[in-house]
């Protein structure tokens, strides 16, 4: 890797969402209360337009923002290296490592670094590449030994998280609306036989379970359905494959397109593998853009629906001074292998929606490689024939 010191995100300018000065794709302003009224094939294609911006009455805005000893910290989330927590009333979320975790490969220590690079290789490329998908900002490592922090912290962690591990705080990425949430349930939720809709008292049954306001969709263009059981459905990191969103509807061809750009931008400008990250529909503060150090108040009532990318644990750096066949095979393992398949289109089943998320990649690896200086050493054509190549023997 040409740089891999330790860094200070927050020395980059705040990320800028997508917005009709910034993109080629306007946006287009929804009201929530205007929508009730559509059905739910109707509001899912727009309202998981990544061009959506929603006008809401949010839960969110009613909560204390401004006495911060009054704030407390909601769990939120849970993914491998720790727990999710929101900062009620706030911007930010803290990601809290697991307790003996520490000690393993994938130590938050570890996570917070490559998460550095790769949103510093969106701030620097973002514009060159027209890059759309959002990454949070990380900001504000600790540890068990920063005394000064734990003192006015640890007591606003539920009882069973009052451990001091390593934190790092981020940009909040919001759920999706209720409206979206309540159509997710009357659409997916599985009918009892005989059923040919789902009940209201169930719809807000789930709607109401706290875990389900917490409500990100997973973009699984490269899987096809999901077999949903009544037992362990749940709207937090909520599998939207492909089936599902072209019969919805949903700009696919566009997310293919932008996802490529992002991948292209992790492995070339940040020069990490990209292993297991993570492709969401959430919601983003239309103010997004303001600094998190300023006053000016938060506006949760009306969100842009963006594609955002999250969750660096497993990315490993690559030495890009090798030869270009060994960068090739550490990232064409990383795209293939688990959890990427499901978000990359398949190369050989769905041609059409592969060769958008190729085009993204090459276009976005070309503008990469010509701002370091690499265009002759790294050939991105060649580097996706291998990759369709390579895929052959992994996918299924």
């Amino acid at each position: 890797m040409s740089s891999c010191r330790d860094i200070d995100p927050s020395e980059a300018a705040t990320y800028s969402i997508a917005s009709p000065e910034n993109t080629s794709m306007a946006s287009r302003s929804l009201s929530a209360s205007s929508l009730e009224r559509e059905n739910d094939t109707s509001i899912m294609r727009q309202n998981l337009s990544i061009r959506a911006v929603i006008s809401t009455h949010s839960s969110f805005a009613d909560r204390d923002r401004h006495q911060e000893a009054l704030q407390h910290l909601v769990q939120i989330g849970e993914g491998l290296q720790g727990t999710i927590f929101e900062q009620v009333g706030t911007a930010l979320v803290i990601k809290k490592e697991s307790p003996r975790n520490e000690s393993r490969p994938t130590r938050l220590h570890k996570e917070y670094h490559a998460h550095g690079h790769i949103y510093l290789a969106f701030q620097q490329f973002g514009t060159a590449v027209s890059n759309v998908v959002f990454v949070p900002q990380p900001s504000s490592l600790k540890t068990p030994k920063d005394d000064a922090f734990w003192i006015t912290t640890i007591d606003k962690f539920p009882d069973e998280y009052r451990v001091k591990t390593t934190v790092f705080t981020m940009d909040r990425i919001l759920p999706l609306p209720k409206i979206v949430r309540k159509a997710l349930i009357s659409l997916f939720y599985p009918r009892p036989e005989g059923q040919t809709s789902v009940d209201q008292n169930t719809i807000q049954r789930v709607l109401l379970d706290e875990p389900n306001k917490h409500c990100l969709a997973r973009v699984y263009l490269g899987k096809k359905s999901h077999n949903f059981k009544q037992n362990n459905f749940s709207l937090r990191n909520f599998p939207l494959c492909l089936d599902a969103m072209q019969r919805f509807g949903l700009e696919v061809n566009e997310m293919a397109y932008s996802m490529g750009k992002a991948y292209a931008t992790i492995q070339w400008g940040a020069e990490f593998d990209a292993d297991d990250v993570e492709f969401v529909l959430g919601t983003l503060m239309t103010n997004t853009k303001a600094p998190p150090s300023t006053k000016a108040p938060t506006n949760f009532q009306e969100r842009a629906v963006r594609l955002c990318l999250l969750d660096f644990g497993q990315c490993q750096a690559v030495n890009m001074n090798r030869d270009a066949e060994d960068v090739y095979r550490s990232f064409y393992g990383a795209l293939v292998l688990g959890d990427n398949q499901w978000f990359i289109p398949h190369c050989h089943r769905d041609k059409e929606l592969f060769r958008h998320f190729r085009n993204g990649y090459v276009e976005a690896g070309n503008a990469i490689l010509k701002v370091k200086g690499w265009v002759g050493k790294f050939d991105m054509e060649d580097f996706m024939d291998g990759y369709e190549e390579y895929a052959e023997d992994f996918l299924v």
